[in-house]
């Protein structure tokens, strides 16, 4: 992808020529007690006739149990976003698939140019983000707005008013969870891509819904659970702190409906990990 709205999504992303997917075949004995090391397929992914494919790190899930790939490949149309070839990267990107030794384009907004697929569960839905033919009037820069993939279908999940959002999670729910601007006004937005407040948001079943703060402007959902729990951090107040110069920031944890402040280690901002894996922190000052 390339620098939307000020964020440069080659430098996001792990780019490599070719997505590698390995198969680990277990360490065993032979009859004569030898160990046999593992082995392992590297399997080129391919483009859509371009020079490379990305695999979109530190997100991901980009691979389902099933073994199917997602992630992002160069095409041979230039990209219309950037015609002077932004950091040499002069192509449109298109979402992939890649099931059963096939690479499926996903395709485009009917007005976007360029895709990138991050996240797929274990039934066949896809999370990325792509293009919507608009410029934001802020920035200069393409809109970005997070899409969905069920099948055949591209679903665009939209913004919450503004030019910018981002999927950052997904379960096996069908629920996907991320980050978008609205329409109102915010000098401390936490994305920092224009002038509007920077909200969490719940997708499921079409439906587009604000997670609601602690109490300041902005919030952010971070990670989903299959238990359809939402852990992220927000903004409790409007007001900026002297410590970190921005509105106090806790972390939250959202379930049934409600945003539960689980609050700092006596300091002015924290941030929350993923759950079943080590991060997170808080400033103790």
């Amino acid at each position: 992808m390339r620098c939307w709205n000020a964020l440069n999504l080659r430098r996001i992303a792990l780019v490599t020529a070719a997505v590698m997917v390995c198969t680990l075949i277990a360490r065993t004995q032979d009859p004569q007690g030898k160990v046999r090391h593992p082995r392992y397929k590297v399997i080129d992914v391919g483009t859509f006739g371009g020079p490379n494919s990305y695999y979109f790190l530190p997100f991901g899930p980009s691979i389902s149990r099933s073994g199917v790939v997602v992630g992002g490949a160069d095409t041979t149309e230039p990209d219309p976003d950037y015609p002077s070839c932004f950091q040499n990267a002069c192509l449109a990107v298109h979402a992939f698939k890649r099931s059963s030794g096939k690479l499926t384009d996903l395709g485009t907004l009917p007005n976007g140019a360029n895709s990138g697929a991050i996240y797929i569960n274990d039934s066949g839905l896809i999370a990325g983000f792509g293009d919507d033919g608009l410029t934001d009037p802020f920035t200069g820069t393409p809109d970005l707005v997070p899409l969905a993939w069920q099948g055949r279908k591209l679903i665009e999940i939209g913004t919450l008013g503004g030019s910018f959002g981002f999927p950052n999670g997904i379960n096996n729910r069908g629920e996907i969870v991320g980050v978008a601007l609205n329409a109102v006004p915010d000098d401390f937005s936490m994305l920092g891509l224009g002038p509007t407040e920077t909200r969490a948001f719940l997708w499921r079943e079409g439906a587009l819904k604000d997670l609601g703060t602690l109490g300041g402007a902005d919030a952010w959902a971070a990670y989903n659970n299959q238990q359809g729990q939402i852990a992220g951090w927000s903004y409790t107040d409007s007001a900026p702190n002297p410590t970190t110069g921005v509105p106090t920031q806790h972390p939250y944890l959202w379930d049934k409906g409600r945003m539960r402040d689980l609050g700092t280690l006596g300091g002015t901002l924290a941030v929350v990990g993923s759950f079943g894996s080590p991060g997170g922190g808080a400033l103790n000052n």
